[in-house]
């Protein structure tokens, strides 16, 4: 008989926290975060819900856009966000009613409708220490900046979004949870990698990927998020970007890094703000080696804007 989907799911999360230099207190933590996600629900939104039903919509190739106005329709709050998203000052759709907003918007940007508004419902509401105020406008960024430079070089489906999205969430789980270890590792002199190891044995990458592992998002997803600090830098031509987990890694670290220097820091610590020394950094000179690389100062640029805009009409 299978296993039901619960053990695999633990087993996965077990496999991806680091299991070495832990003391016995190291142990504890581990076992606490270990039965934290095991009590949690999916990420992913119930089927039966609105939400739901809009997440398999956009999930699937067949769905059309008249399909998931119909949906979206029958959620009041969810009808309100998405007129203002369209009509907002980035998409200006001067849309009269749901149907027009969703036409305008196009199923790519219902995706990332949609991801926020899950990860705002389940995530937004643990409190945030003080000075981490931009802290959901930062992931809105990232995940922009990732989805946008992922365009360069393959069509995006959305995973990439996403995982912009959830690349940080540890962090705020690791606050709500472990808030003495969160501060001492802010507090300490090592980087905040580095830290994290010493005080956990795990950090808020692990965290992350754990929530995708719980989830049960594609391996691709699970691991670029897990790597996205330490990217693995492989041969090209010996695999597909599309499909690589290592690519979207690099991509990710790279976004994340050009939101430090977009002043947008976690914990207010940043080692380097200056975007021309960002383009000398390993991850970048290897995604050179793909085609041409983006004007990325015009990205942040647009994408800080948008991003702003759009974490205030989630929060708002």
């Amino acid at each position: 008989m299978a296993a039901p989907q619960k053990s695999r799911s633990k087993i996965d999360i077990e496999a991806l926290l680091s299991e070495t230099h832990r003391t016995e207190l190291q142990v504890s933590f581990r076992q606490r975060l270990l039965d934290l996600l095991d009590a949690e629900e999916e990420f992913v939104p119930s089927a039966s819900s609105v939400l739901g039903r809009l997440w398999s919509l956009i999930q699937s190739e067949e769905s059309s856009l008249e399909e998931c106005s119909a949906v979206i329709s029958l959620d009041p709050a969810l009808t309100a966000r998405i007129f203002r998203i369209a009509n907002s000052s980035v998409h200006r759709a001067n849309a009269e009613n749901v149907q027009q907003a969703v036409l305008h918007l196009g199923m790519a940007k219902l995706k990332q409708i949609a991801f926020n508004a899950q990860i705002f419902a389940r995530f937004s509401a643990i409190a945030l220490p003080a000075g981490w105020e931009h802290f959901w406008i930062r992931n809105i960024f990232v995940a922009q900046l990732t989805e946008k430079t992922a365009s360069f070089y393959f069509r995006t489906n959305g995973t990439e979004y996403l995982s912009g999205m959830l690349h940080d969430v540890g962090w705020p789980l690791m606050a709500a949870f472990f808030p003495e270890e969160f501060t001492a590792v802010l507090s300490n002199s090592l980087p905040l990698e580095q830290a994290e190891k010493e005080i956990l044995s795990f950090g808020h990458a692990e965290i992350s990927a754990a929530v995708c592992a719980k989830s049960n998002f594609p391996p691709r997803i699970v691991n670029a998020v897990l790597y996205h600090h330490r990217p693995m830098l492989l041969e090209s031509g010996n695999f597909k970007p599309v499909e690589s987990a290592a690519f979207l890694g690099v991509l990710l670290s790279i976004c994340d890094r050009l939101a430090d220097a977009a002043s947008l820091p976690i914990g207010g610590r940043v080692e380097e703000r200056d975007l021309t020394h960002l383009l000398e950094l390993p991850e970048v000179k290897w995604l050179s080696r793909f085609g041409p690389l983006p004007d990325f100062a015009a990205m942040v640029e647009k994408e800080l804007a948008s991003a702003q805009e759009l974490c205030g009409i989630f929060l708002g």
